[in-house]
Protein backbone atom coordinates (compact mmCIF):
# COMPACT_ATOMS: atom_id res chain seq x y z
CA UNK A 1 0.00 0.00 0.00
CA UNK A 2 3.13 2.67 0.86
CA UNK A 3 4.50 2.14 -2.51
CA UNK A 4 1.67 1.03 -5.30
CA UNK A 5 -1.15 2.88 -3.81
CA UNK A 6 -0.41 6.21 -6.16
CA UNK A 7 0.03 3.99 -9.36
CA UNK A 8 -3.02 2.22 -8.38
CA UNK A 9 -5.48 4.87 -7.90
CA UNK A 10 -4.22 6.69 -11.42
CA UNK A 11 -4.33 3.59 -13.04
CA UNK A 12 -8.39 2.76 -11.77
CA UNK A 13 -9.74 5.88 -10.85
CA UNK A 14 -10.77 9.01 -12.54
CA UNK A 15 -8.95 12.67 -10.92
CA UNK A 16 -11.90 12.54 -8.03
CA UNK A 17 -9.89 10.46 -6.58
CA UNK A 18 -6.51 11.36 -6.77
CA UNK A 19 -6.12 12.95 -3.26
CA UNK A 20 -6.62 9.59 -2.16
CA UNK A 21 -2.66 8.53 -4.05
CA UNK A 22 -0.85 10.81 -1.30
CA UNK A 23 -3.18 9.90 1.93
CA UNK A 24 -2.80 6.37 1.19
CA UNK A 25 1.14 6.47 2.20
CA UNK A 26 0.83 8.66 4.91
CA UNK A 27 -1.85 6.32 6.64
CA UNK A 28 0.65 3.49 6.12
CA UNK A 29 3.21 5.21 8.03
CA UNK A 30 0.55 6.33 10.96
CA UNK A 31 -0.93 2.68 11.55
CA UNK A 32 2.89 1.27 11.59
CA UNK A 33 3.86 3.98 14.20
CA UNK A 34 0.36 2.66 16.20
CA UNK A 35 1.50 -0.59 15.63
CA UNK A 36 5.04 -0.12 16.99
CA UNK A 37 3.08 1.23 20.44
CA UNK A 38 1.55 -2.15 20.48
CA UNK A 39 4.22 -4.50 22.29
CA UNK A 40 5.60 -1.34 24.35
CA UNK A 41 2.09 -1.40 25.83
CA UNK A 42 1.40 -4.58 26.15
CA UNK A 43 4.67 -4.86 28.11
CA UNK A 44 3.59 -1.90 30.00
CA UNK A 45 0.56 -4.07 31.49
CA UNK A 46 2.11 -7.52 31.69
CA UNK A 47 4.78 -5.13 34.42
CA UNK A 48 1.64 -3.60 36.21
CA UNK A 49 2.17 -0.07 34.91
CA UNK A 50 -1.03 1.17 33.15
CA UNK A 51 -0.76 4.23 34.05
CA UNK A 52 2.16 5.38 31.06
CA UNK A 53 -0.51 3.93 28.71
CA UNK A 54 -3.66 6.79 29.66
CA UNK A 55 -0.29 9.61 29.06
CA UNK A 56 0.61 7.97 26.08
CA UNK A 57 -3.10 8.42 24.44
CA UNK A 58 -3.28 12.17 25.84
CA UNK A 59 0.35 12.49 24.19
CA UNK A 60 -0.89 11.21 21.04
CA UNK A 61 -3.82 13.27 20.64
CA UNK A 62 -3.25 16.40 21.95
CA UNK A 63 -0.01 16.65 20.12
CA UNK A 64 -1.18 15.13 17.14
CA UNK A 65 -4.77 17.32 17.05
CA UNK A 66 -2.52 20.95 17.54
CA UNK A 67 0.07 19.33 14.58
CA UNK A 68 -2.67 18.10 12.27
CA UNK A 69 -4.61 21.77 12.91
CA UNK A 70 -1.78 23.26 12.17
CA UNK A 71 -0.79 21.57 8.80
CA UNK A 72 -4.43 21.69 7.81
CA UNK A 73 -4.34 25.15 6.66
CA UNK A 74 -0.97 25.08 4.91
CA UNK A 75 -1.45 21.42 3.20
CA UNK A 76 -5.15 20.24 3.81
CA UNK A 77 -6.46 17.17 3.82
CA UNK A 78 -3.30 16.08 3.56
CA UNK A 79 -1.37 17.69 6.04
CA UNK A 80 -3.88 16.45 8.45
CA UNK A 81 -2.43 13.11 8.18
CA UNK A 82 1.19 13.77 8.99
CA UNK A 83 0.25 16.02 12.10
CA UNK A 84 -1.48 12.40 13.24
CA UNK A 85 1.26 10.91 12.27
CA UNK A 86 3.69 13.34 14.80
CA UNK A 87 0.89 12.66 17.64
CA UNK A 88 1.64 8.91 17.31
CA UNK A 89 4.95 9.47 17.92
CA UNK A 90 4.70 11.48 20.58
CA UNK A 91 2.70 8.93 21.97
CA UNK A 92 5.28 6.16 21.17
CA UNK A 93 7.41 8.73 22.82
CA UNK A 94 6.03 8.36 26.14
CA UNK A 95 5.38 4.72 26.33
CA UNK A 96 9.08 4.08 25.47
CA UNK A 97 10.14 6.39 28.31
CA UNK A 98 7.55 4.57 30.77
CA UNK A 99 8.53 1.05 29.54
CA UNK A 100 12.61 1.85 29.75
CA UNK A 101 11.81 2.78 33.55
CA UNK A 102 11.24 -1.03 33.72
CA UNK A 103 14.37 -1.78 32.11
CA UNK A 104 13.27 -2.93 28.59
CA UNK A 105 14.86 -0.77 25.70
CA UNK A 106 13.40 -1.08 22.15
CA UNK A 107 13.76 2.68 21.21
CA UNK A 108 16.31 2.21 18.40
CA UNK A 109 14.57 -1.04 16.90
CA UNK A 110 11.02 0.95 16.73
CA UNK A 111 13.01 4.19 15.35
CA UNK A 112 14.78 1.81 13.17
CA UNK A 113 11.68 0.68 11.60
CA UNK A 114 9.46 3.55 11.37
CA UNK A 115 12.51 5.30 9.88
CA UNK A 116 12.64 3.01 7.31
CA UNK A 117 8.74 2.95 6.29
CA UNK A 118 8.79 6.85 6.84
CA UNK A 119 11.78 6.61 3.90
CA UNK A 120 9.50 4.67 1.78
CA UNK A 121 6.40 6.64 2.24
CA UNK A 122 8.80 9.44 1.23
CA UNK A 123 10.05 8.08 -1.55
CA UNK A 124 7.18 7.09 -2.72
CA UNK A 125 5.47 10.55 -2.69
CA UNK A 126 8.65 12.19 -4.01
CA UNK A 127 8.86 10.23 -7.11
CA UNK A 128 5.49 10.42 -8.11
CA UNK A 129 4.27 12.42 -11.09
CA UNK A 130 1.45 15.02 -9.99
CA UNK A 131 1.73 14.36 -6.34
CA UNK A 132 2.40 18.00 -5.27
CA UNK A 133 5.45 16.73 -3.76
CA UNK A 134 8.04 16.14 -6.14
CA UNK A 135 10.40 18.30 -6.39
CA UNK A 136 11.61 18.27 -9.63
CA UNK A 137 10.17 17.33 -12.89
CA UNK A 138 8.14 13.62 -12.77
CA UNK A 139 9.96 10.70 -13.11
CA UNK A 140 8.14 7.85 -15.47
CA UNK A 141 5.80 5.27 -14.08
CA UNK A 142 8.13 2.79 -13.81
CA UNK A 143 11.13 4.46 -12.22
CA UNK A 144 8.38 5.95 -9.36
CA UNK A 145 7.70 2.76 -8.68
CA UNK A 146 11.20 1.36 -9.10
CA UNK A 147 12.40 3.85 -6.19
CA UNK A 148 10.42 2.59 -3.46
CA UNK A 149 9.88 -0.63 -4.30
CA UNK A 150 13.60 -1.08 -3.75
CA UNK A 151 14.02 0.59 -0.62
CA UNK A 152 10.57 -1.94 0.25
CA UNK A 153 13.07 -5.10 -0.56
CA UNK A 154 15.76 -3.54 1.22
CA UNK A 155 13.56 -3.44 4.44
CA UNK A 156 12.18 -6.61 3.65
CA UNK A 157 15.30 -8.47 3.18
CA UNK A 158 16.93 -6.74 6.54
CA UNK A 159 14.40 -7.55 8.81
CA UNK A 160 13.98 -11.06 7.67
CA UNK A 161 18.11 -11.05 8.60
CA UNK A 162 17.08 -9.32 11.95
CA UNK A 163 13.97 -11.89 12.91
CA UNK A 164 16.41 -15.03 11.42
CA UNK A 165 19.41 -13.69 13.67
CA UNK A 166 17.26 -12.92 16.91
CA UNK A 167 15.73 -16.38 16.46
CA UNK A 168 19.20 -18.55 16.37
Amino acid sequence: VATGAPVFFRMLYDERYSGAMELAPLLVLLGWIGATQVPVSRALLALGDSRPLASATFARWAIGLAASLSAYPVWGLTGFVPGLCVGAAAGSVALHQAVRRHGIDVRLKDLAYVASLAGIVWSTLVTQPSSGWAPGPALGEPIALAVPMTLLAATAIWTVSRVSSAAR
